[in-house]
């Protein structure tokens, strides 16, 4: 009986790599792989939630697990953020602060030194300007927005956000690094009122340009007309069995920045 099991299970596997033809190169490791960012002269990074960073510069083909021996000392990765012109240089967001490498993952400093970074945007128009969805645990709903002006020395909180947000994702105007918008909404271990939020001044303030739309899914930006927006919403409820509560989502277009 267990001879025929094994029979089975690896004639469905490799009938299952035919159909599909694709070939296994992720890094392997427990846990989730929740985010993959790519540098600009194709450095691949995958962050997982239980074993750390892994780093690939052969095109995915072979990965190196990046951990407590390069300083890296907190193995849930919950962002990635890449200078867009310097593949050297790039930040690891955990659940443990933030981390910076300037020389390709041979070695990281610790720059934020407590809390859950969710996401990173390291601007293209001014990379000195970085910009960090911060709260300070993973299931918090705190969220407040962290910048830097020198190039990720140095971070500081400039926003002031009075509401209890779980912040999931951040987008640059790649013209601006002024402008900047975040999501919020439902997270894996946490969960607010999903709703887009923009900044014009290089997120000290922020203001809700959602719209009295609903619950917003996602967000993005034409990068070659960053006054063209568009997201798309769902009807959902923070505590709901499976959070959406039916499928009649709308899909929006903006011309002017988000005012309407």
């Amino acid at each position: 009986m267990k001879f025929i099991y094994i029979f089975l299970l690896l004639f469905f596997n490799n009938l299952y790599s035919q159909v599909h033809n694709w070939v296994k190169t992720n890094p392997g490791g427990g846990g989730a792989f929740n985010i993959i960012k790519s540098g600009p002269t194709g450095n691949i990074l995958v962050g997982s939630d239980l074993s750390g960073l892994y780093i690939s510069q052969d095109s995915g083909i072979s990965f190196k697990n990046i951990g407590a021996h390069q300083g890296l000392t907190n193995p849930h990765i919950g962002s990635i953020g890449v200078d867009p012109i310097n593949s050297s240089k790039f930040f690891i967001g955990t659940a443990s602060g933030l981390y910076k490498t300037s020389n390709n993952a041979q070695s990281f400093s610790k720059i934020i030194s407590f809390g859950y970074v969710s996401d990173i945007v390291v601007c293209k128009n001014n990379t000195n300007y970085i910009y960090v969805c911060w709260h300070s645990d993973y299931n918090t709903t705190d969220g407040q927005i962290y910048r830097s002006s020198d190039g990720g020395i140095s971070f500081a909180k400039v926003s002031n956000l009075t509401q209890n947000l779980r912040i999931l994702k951040l987008i640059e105007d790649p013209t601006d690094f002024n402008i900047i918008y975040f999501l919020s909404g439902n997270a894996r271990s946490a969960c607010s009122i999903a709703r887009l939020f923009k900044s014009i001044n290089a997120g000290v303030d922020f203001s809700d340009i959602s719209g009295g739309l609903g619950e917003i899914l996602d967000m993005d930006i034409n990068p070659d007309s960053p006054n063209e927006l568009y997201l798309t919403t769902m009807n959902a409820q923070c505590g709901s069995p499976y959070y959406y509560l039916d499928r009649l989502g709308k899909f929006y277009m903006s011309t002017d920045g988000g005012n309407s």
